[in-house]
């Protein structure tokens, strides 16, 4: 026996989408209209759904995305590379990781997404701040992703955009410039 096919109803709508936008039906008592990017309303669903169907969702119609010079990027947290690609999406996964610089510039602050608390983006993140030197900003880094066993994939690129924050921190030195002393006559 099939079921009858969903009525417009039963079917969350993105009022401001592209046409290219897919609607997914869900049950009457989950109906919402959500009038901002269908990427935040994916954060919201994230328990539901497969990180497969929420990518096929957010790929192409999301508030995000950066189309520039051939390429397409996006600006949304967790994205270690600002790639639109689905591995380095951080919207979609159940685990994530973000670098960012720390708020009063010295060091940075890791970003882990916690498996509990999915449901409530404001709680579903743990920030740890890590505020020494390079090398051992690094190591620390590289041992909170292998002993929370974090993804893999994402350890390299983790660990270079920690660097270059840290890099970016640094004090510019301005080089003198010597001056001749002058003649005299």
């Amino acid at each position: 026996m099939t079921s009858p096919a969903p009525s417009p109803t039963d079917c969350i709508t993105y009022p401001t989408a592209p046409a290219d936008c897919i609607t997914y039906p869900v049950s009457p008592a989950d109906c919402i209209t959500h009038h901002a990017s269908s990427a935040e309303y994916v954060i919201r669903l994230g328990g539901r759904m497969s990180a497969h169907l929420q990518w096929m969702i957010v790929r192409n119609c999301s508030s995000f995305l950066i189309k520039r010079n051939n390429q397409v990027y996006s600006t949304e947290s967790n994205n270690l590379k600002s790639r639109n690609s689905f591995r380095y999406n951080g919207l979609i996964h159940r685990r994530t990781v973000g670098v960012e610089p720390a708020a009063d510039g010295k060091g940075v602050v890791v970003v882990l997404k916690k498996r509990a608390g999915q449901r409530k983006p404001a709680t579903s993140y743990e920030k740890i701040t890590i505020n020494k030197n390079s090398r051992a900003t690094l190591n620390s880094l590289r041992h909170i992703i292998r002993k929370n066993k974090y993804r893999k994939d994402l350890r390299m690129a983790a660990l270079r955009r920690a660097s270059a924050i840290l890099k970016s921190q640094k004090p510019v030195v301005v080089k003198k410039k010597r001056t001749r002393a002058t003649k005299s006559a």
